[in-house]
């Protein structure tokens, strides 16, 4: 599979919330299990390189950081979100004409409202794939 660098008005348009960039990887831990300090790091780093580019959804409790570059998504958890400290991080991919979303995240706290989140993103994956 290759990065999604098309044309990507129309997946921002299905998109709840914007892509992000290249820079910080996509998949920084071997488990989805981490460190509160691991968690912090690794969102220091998303906002050294992109904290410009951050949008807040504060009723979800989530600050989301983008580059459309790379087709990549941050969304962290801030606090108040019952899976805080955790994010969930989604890449636009294409294969063989075939555009998907693929997705990782990883949690510092609980692992039962982690799941549920990470649960949720899964479904808006499937509504956007699904044209819904």
């Amino acid at each position: 599979m290759k990065k999604f660098t098309g044309n990507l008005a129309l997946v921002f348009s299905l998109l709840a919330f914007p892509l992000l960039a290249a820079g910080a990887e996509y998949k920084p831990y071997e488990e989805p299990n981490i460190s509160p300090e691991q968690w912090d790091s690794y969102r220091a780093t998303v906002v050294e390189k992109y904290g410009d580019s951050v949008q807040l959804f504060t009723e979800q409790h989530l600050a989301v950081y983008f580059n459309e570059q790379q087709a990549t998504s941050y969304a962290f958890t801030t606090e108040g979100h019952a899976a805080h400290p955790a994010w969930i991080t989604r890449q636009v991919v294409e294969d063989e004409g075939q555009v998907s979303i693929e997705q990782i995240g990883y949690f510092a706290g609980e692992e039962a409202p982690f799941s549920v989140l990470f649960r949720q993103y899964l479904e808006l994956n499937e509504q956007i794939q699904n044209g819904h």
